[in-house]
């Protein structure tokens, strides 16, 4: 027996040694030729391959060094195929600063293992611990699209922002902020709103993609920025779930140059998307520009691959829904507990049940919102949220949280372009009218699904034809930004 094993040792050994076959790997490659593979859309996907706006050419997305494995393999899909599969035939150890071509590009592997058919015995499939641990940590059973809505006080976030949500097998609708979420987003460090659209807008800084928490995006959006959120649940088969997760791992070293108008994080979250299914052509609509609002939109009109809508109002959305509930003096009562200038069971002594439980929840709630903002002035505020909780559990009542029912969702609401036609007379001569807004909203469009009272608008431009012949340009507005905030006793925001 252990003559036998040392024998199957020994051959195991010749056979790993030998594994940078020139003849296999030229089988592969005469094979990969034959089949075109290069051509299929499953191969353009993990390469994020796009048709050039001129010619016939394509061109990939990524900009990082290490992403294509041929130097010409940006624009040649087959030379990075072919490049490809002679990188996996590579005898360097598995590094902890690089890893083998054969984990760090599990996606393009397992793919060309599924139409190929890799023999192991002259192309030895390597081990992967770092993939299989990162791998079962994530445990994805499910993927979300999430949108988070526009944010009015800085400019930079005013269209709003998607990210992809991996929803375990282990959790429910009580443990999903424990799950992951994955964020593209560009890597800076810049605070200034204005400045951060600037640089955007000319590819000033580089797009990654992380993987984290997601109670953490929610603490940030819906806590500290107040925007709302829509969880879009995605119908995928656990083979497509797959293929995403592993081409995410191929993406998390890689980087593009962020632009704020098409090559955003929306546009490269629905390429991420797009590797599940062969036949999704998500970002080919989005030649010019990708706003968040319209990839969602893109992917709701998929069929069947949606399945589900959730709606997660932020803290200040559902304080507003309680005031509104809520008559002047109780108002009056829930921020003076907030800010602690009265003594939580002598305030609602003389209310019904119903009523002082409303206050005092929101009491509760509006002290945290100033926390989260940065603008509590209470000495102590965890002593006093623990107060107003200690009495609320005294109180013989239901939750008061009110169910706040939006308007419409994202994707129900107005295109983000508009044409215009128009006819008139202008000092004795007839006109006609062309006018083009590229994007976004403006106060006099229908609020539904979008923020009141925020505007904001790119290349609103017309054109004027006169009878005599004359054409000119009757305007031209580069970006146009208003913020229309309403203020009461309880918010303050800047307009």
């Amino acid at each position: 027996m252990r003559r036998a094993l040392l024998l199957l040792t020994l051959l195991w050994t010749t056979l790993a040694a030998a594994a940078a076959d020139p003849a296999y790997l030229a089988e592969l490659v005469a094979r990969s030729r034959e089949l075109k593979l290069a051509e299929r859309p499953e191969w353009r996907k993990l390469g994020h391959y796009e048709p050039d706006l001129i010619g016939p050419g394509v061109h990939g997305l990524l900009d990082s060094p290490g992403f294509y494995q041929s130097p010409a393999g940006k624009r040649d899909p087959r030379a990075e195929l072919e490049a490809t599969l002679a990188a996996f035939f590579s005898e360097a150890p598995e590094a902890k600063e690089k890893e083998h071509p054969q984990c760090a590009f599990i996606a393009r592997r397992a793919w060309l293992d599924e139409v190929l058919g890799f023999d192991r015995r002259r192309l030895p499939q390597r081990d992967c611990p770092r993939f299989q641990e990162w791998h079962a940590a994530l445990n994805a059973q499910r993927l979300t699209l999430v949108f988070a809505s526009a944010y009015i006080n800085n400019p930079s976030s005013m269209y709003g922002h998607t990210l992809l949500r991996i929803d375990a097998r282990d959790q429910d609708e009580r443990t999903r902020l424990l799950a992951y979420a994955v964020n593209s987003a560009a890597t800076t460090e810049e605070r200034n709103g204005l400045t951060f659209a600037i640089q955007g807008l000319i590819g000033g800084y580089p797009g990654t993609f992380s993987v984290l928490p997601y109670y953490i995006k929610v603490r940030e959006y819906s806590d500290l920025e107040n925007r709302d959120l829509w969880e879009y649940e995605l119908d995928l088969a656990p083979e497509e779930v797959e293929r995403v997760v592993r081409h995410l791992w191929e993406l998390l070293p890689a980087y593009y140059w962020y632009y704020f108008f098409d090559e955003n994080c929306a546009y490269y979250l629905l390429g991420l998307l797009q590797v599940a299914r062969p036949d999704l052509e998500l970002t080919r609509p989005f030649r010019w520009w990708a706003l968040p609002v319209d990839t969602v939109r893109i992917l709701t009109r998929q069929p069947g691959l949606v399945a589900r809508s959730v709606y997660r109002p932020a803290n200040a959305t559902l304080i507003a829904a309680r005031l509104e509930t809520m008559s002047k003096e109780e108002r009056a009562i829930a921020k003076g507990l907030s800010q602690g200038r009265a003594r939580p069971r002598e305030a609602v002594q003389g209310l019904r049940p119903a009523a002082a439980a409303a206050v005092l929840e929101t009491a509760h709630d509006y002290l945290n919102y100033r926390r989260a903002t940065g603008n509590s002035d209470v000495p102590d505020p965890a002593r006093l949220a623990r107060e107003l909780l200690v009495e609320r559990s005294t109180v013989d009542a239901p939750s008061q949280a009110p169910l706040v029912k939006p308007a419409a969702r994202p994707d129900e609401g107005h295109g983000t372009s508009r044409v215009g036609l128009g006819a008139g007379r202008r000092d004795g001569q007839n006109f006609q009218e062309l006018r083009f807004r590229a994007t976004y909203h403006d106060v006099m469009d229908t609020d539904a699904a979008y923020v009141k009272g925020a505007q904001i608008q790119f290349f609103d431009t017309a054109f004027r034809h006169y009878n005599d012949g004359a054409t000119r340009l009757e305007r031209f507005v580069p970006v146009d930004i208003l913020s229309l905030a309403p203020r009461d006793d309880f918010f303050q925001p800047r307009s």
